[in-house]
């Protein structure tokens, strides 16, 4: 089977709805074989723990000064730290933003991160969510998702041969590359059989929380969009997010060219001496 081509939006945010028919199309396919396995009897203890409901892990604390929200507690990279998110997103391609963001280091400003850390930043919100600053930012974030992609400096690089790469903060000093097969077929996060892409990706192979936190954040849950086969050439894509109303798509096949927004987010000023 040849590998799907990347989608239309490679070649310009004109055909965003283009792309999101098709995604939408594909995602009600999807939603009804799953609607299918649970009147069979499946998925029945997936529906018992939503109605038992789950608390929040951790107190997370919130401040809202300014034009910023401060979010304290974020585990990234094994590290405890705090973090700013600016109540403005980014606008531009991944390499605008890359480039933006190594001068806005230097100054304490608001920078792209990778969507590991989108992950873990997502997760403390989660554990968080009876603060009620917390449904602010919810709100924030899962408004953007709809209408556009949330680019992040994370890039999936699609080898013709041998392993795949996911880089994460793509030239930037402080990348990080993970040598793995990503290629696959598209799928529901919480049926993966493969949690080793979700490591990969988004620093957690556990598939029952990645669903969880995205079922929080965006009221759906998460599916994964990537290449189904091996390109005849070397690929690089973008990982993004967006959203609609039939699922969260962690979008890992978009142009490298395409613009779209970003949040911006810094470390704060008492954490910068630890990481």
């Amino acid at each position: 089977m040849k590998h799907r081509m990347l989608r239309p939006v490679i070649k310009g945010l004109s055909t965003k709805e283009e792309v999101l028919a098709d995604r939408d199309r594909i995602l009600r396919e999807m939603e009804d074989e799953d609607k299918k396995r649970k009147r069979k009897g499946e998925g029945k203890g997936e529906e018992a723990e939503k109605e038992k409901g789950n608390e929040p892990k951790t107190e997370t604390r919130i401040e809202t000064l300014g034009d910023y929200w401060r979010i304290e507690g974020v585990n990234y990279r094994g590290k405890i730290g705090n973090y700013d998110l600016s109540k403005q997103f980014l606008k531009g391609t991944q390499d605008q933003l890359i480039a933006h963001t190594l001068n806005a280091r230097q100054n304490n400003d608001f920078g792209i991160e990778s969507i590991a850390f989108h992950q873990s930043l997502f997760t403390t919100l989660y554990n968080g969510r009876n603060n009620p600053q917390t449904e602010e930012i919810r709100k924030f974030i899962d408004d953007e998702m709809k209408p556009r992609w949330l680019l992040t400096s994370t890039r999936i690089r699609y080898n013709p041969k041998g392993k795949d790469l996911v880089i994460h903060n793509y030239n930037m000093p402080d990348k990080e590359e993970i040598p793995i097969n990503f290629v696959g077929g598209d799928e529901w996060v919480k049926d993966s059989k493969t949690p080793i892409i979700y490591q990969s990706l988004l620093g957690t192979s556990d598939l029952k929380q990645i669903n969880e936190v995205y079922q929080w954040l965006n009221k759906v849950p998460a599916y994964l969009w990537r290449l189904n086969s091996k390109p005849e050439n070397v690929v690089e894509s973008v990982a993004g997010l967006d959203a609609n109303s039939n699922g969260v798509i962690l979008s890992c096949d978009g142009g490298a060219g395409s613009a779209s927004a970003s949040l911006g987010v810094r470390r704060a000023r008492e954490n910068l001496g630890m990481i």
